[in-house]
């Protein structure tokens, strides 16, 4: 097996923000994990272990054939979309804050599939974009797109805005990267921004967050 080529810059970019983490849970979290655990590292060790875990994971698909990836990674779009669609089960779902985008898995682990979403996300781009032009001028085309839409429209019904915000602007920036003209992004930028609008208006607490956001003084609770 050859060895995958991995960028150093952006290698050395996520260690430093993975240590700059460690140090922010250690530094945040120590004397409330002395009153709630009785051990100031608990909350620090919890995350080392976690961070340690997600290195592995990084560079065990680093070594996976990434035709593989390509040719079978809208599967963990659907695993994913699957995984949303579940939260509107009532007896699988957690429920918090108005919310519901947790649901309980065997074993009583709790998982929110908009996690994994983000990631299948970037995959699916990554092969609509590899396999672009057998599907121009074609009718597939647009029905795949227009499917993949569909868990990102679920997730406004769970609701879970800031998921789907995220999944907005990554496949905005996706697509920037990848080369597509200025005046395309431009154009879903006008149409996306009266949309985005109304969600965050129409929503009292989404509202609530950006005022919030942008005078923090202003209710520091």
């Amino acid at each position: 097996m050859s060895s995958p080529k991995l960028d150093r810059g952006i290698l050395l970019a996520l260690f430093l923000l993975m240590g700059i983490g460690l140090v922010q849970v250690y530094s945040s979290s120590f004397i409330f994990a002395i009153e709630s655990r009785g051990a100031g590292h608990y909350f620090f060790f919890k995350q080392s272990v976690f961070t340690l875990l997600a290195m592995g994971v990084l560079f065990s698909v680093a070594y996976f054939p990434w035709r593989v990836i390509e040719k079978h990674g809208y599967l963990l779009w659907w695993a994913a979309a699957a995984g949303i669609a579940l939260t509107f089960v009532p007896s699988l779902v957690i429920k918090a804050g108005g919310a519901a985008r947790w649901i309980r898995v065997p074993g009583g682990v709790q998982f929110e599939p908009g996690e994994l979403l983000k990631i299948a996300l970037c995959l699916l781009l990554a092969t609509f974009i590899a396999r672009r032009s057998p599907w121009m001028g074609q009718l597939e085309w647009p029905l795949k797109a227009a499917t993949a839409i569909l868990p990102l429209l679920m997730l406004l019904k769970q609701p879970d805005f800031g998921t789907f915000s995220i999944c907005i602007l990554v496949s905005i920036t996706v697509f920037f990267v990848f080369g597509l003209r200025f005046s395309y992004i431009a154009g879903a930028g006008l149409v996306l921004t009266p949309i985005l609008a109304y969600l965050i208006l129409s929503s009292p607490y989404r509202k609530a967050r950006v005022v919030a956001f942008l005078d923090p003084w202003a209710d520091p609770a």
